[in-house]
């Protein structure tokens, strides 16, 4: 299996566009969602403090069957930072980006090519709020910037990230989000010609995944505020002794979840 590269994010740079593309062209096969299971048996390490030699990579799934010909991508914006609503992991972000690099090395004799897309801070830290609400979290931008600085600063230390990916693979690319939404043609030609992988001539036309305004991430930040209060006291309550629903209150919703999606 011919891997082309390995694209580690970061979060809000049109991955999941670029992802989309990687599955739609035929010169190409993607590894996207079928990489999820591994991401998350990594996180859990770092969460249980438990770090035993990195899982086997061929625990990852192709999200298509591959070709004879074609270009194999693993990208995960997860690759590159994790924990976004989970505040109390915050800080766990730097040993987390290091386990996986490690564990990722595994594929460094297959591809020495690592693909980070970085942005512009502000609107960065923007996009982030807004992809915070949508995943449940509450509050306004500055109890977010608050409660965040630590996600902030460890997603945003790139040179760690790239240290981290350079121990491994000898071709860390990095390019700017901005070259994507400015001339999509020019990022294309770019990354090709670095990664010697064909040009993907696919394109989409519509927006895949379609952010908040800031009014309607104002809006639902108040009623997913109003959610969690609800599944709160649902969960406290003694009166409310219907312990089989109580248990699905908190697994479906007291990790981020919410009874309001972002389809205002």
């Amino acid at each position: 299996m011919d891997i082309g590269f390995i694209h580690i994010g970061m979060m809000k740079t049109g991955t999941t566009y670029m992802q989309n593309i990687w599955m739609k062209d035929d010169k190409f096969s993607l590894s996207w969602k079928g990489s999820i299971n591994y991401l998350n048996v990594l996180r859990d390490s770092i969460t249980k403090q438990n770090l035993p030699a990195p899982p086997a990579v061929d625990q990852i799934k192709l999200d298509i069957p591959y070709q004879k010909g074609q270009k194999l991508v693993l990208s995960n914006e997860g690759f590159s930072t994790s924990f976004l609503n989970q505040h109390a992991l915050h800080h766990k972000i730097p040993d987390f980006i290091n386990y996986t690099s490690s564990a990722l090395s595994q594929l460094s004799k297959s591809t020495p090519n690592v693909l980070l897309v970085v942005r512009d801070p502000i609107s960065w830290i923007q996009s982030i709020y807004v992809q915070s609400i949508k995943q449940g979290s509450h509050g306004t931008m500055e109890d977010f910037m608050t409660k965040s600085f630590d996600f902030l600063q460890h997603s945003m230390d790139l040179e760690h990230i790239v240290n981290c990916y350079k121990r491994y693979f000898s071709n860390v690319y990095i390019m700017p989000y901005e070259l994507f939404k400015n001339d999509e043609d020019k990022f294309w030609k770019l990354l090709s010609e670095r990664f010697e992988v064909p040009f993907p001539k696919t394109r989409i036309q519509e927006n895949i995944n379609p952010s908040l305004d800031l009014k309607r991430t104002h809006l639902l930040s108040h009623l997913n505020k109003l959610s969690t209060i609800l599944t709160d006291t649902l969960i406290n309550s003694k009166e409310y002794r219907m312990q089989q629903e109580k248990n699905q209150i908190i697994s479906q919703y007291s990790n981020g979840g919410q009874w309001v999606t972002e389809d205002l």
